[in-house]
């Protein structure tokens, strides 16, 4: 209802959002089954797109110190005395000397374990598939609906 306050009108609105209880059977296992099958070439994408150190210190590290650099005030120090100058710079010497760390945990996850290859990683989505499963269902379906119902909270026609 419209209240009057100091001249202005302020309108409350109320929006109802459908909350999906029941999981669909076959959502984290077609999430699952696209990782598992993309495996491998997720891993070549990743060693192309990121051959060497160079690269990784031109993408990585130069991206992630830039995005770092917005996210401080500029007069901002720690209870450890250091400015934000400080912190951005001990924040990229840390990225800068990640490279390898990035590298092993990579080949890691990708390598063949007992003929399979990307074992590693293809248990570790397999871990994460009822989590994927019950965020999709708490965040993403109550706003863009399902082509099931073919309705959304945008369109609720």
């Amino acid at each position: 209802m419209p209240k009057k306050s100091d001249e202005k009108l302020l309108l409350h609105m109320t929006k109802a959002v459908p909350v999906y209880t029941e999981p669909f059977k076959d959502l984290g296992e077609k999430w699952r089954d696209g990782f598992h099958i993309n495996a491998v070439r997720t891993n070549a994408k990743l060693l192309k797109k990121i051959p060497d150190e160079i690269r990784y210190q031109s993408q990585v590290v130069g991206a992630s110190t830039k995005i770092f650099k917005t996210v401080f005030n500029p007069d901002f120090i720690s209870r450890k005395g250091l400015k934000t100058r400080d912190i951005i710079n001990k924040h990229a010497i840390n990225l800068g000397r990640s490279y390898e760390k990035y590298k092993n945990n990579l080949e890691k996850a990708y390598e063949t374990v007992d003929g399979i290859p990307a074992k590693r990683f293809k248990e570790a989505v397999e871990h994460a598939k009822e989590n994927y499963s019950r965020g999709v269902l708490a965040r993403v379906l109550p706003f863009t609906g399902t082509k099931v119902e073919s309705k959304s909270t945008a369109c609720p026609y």
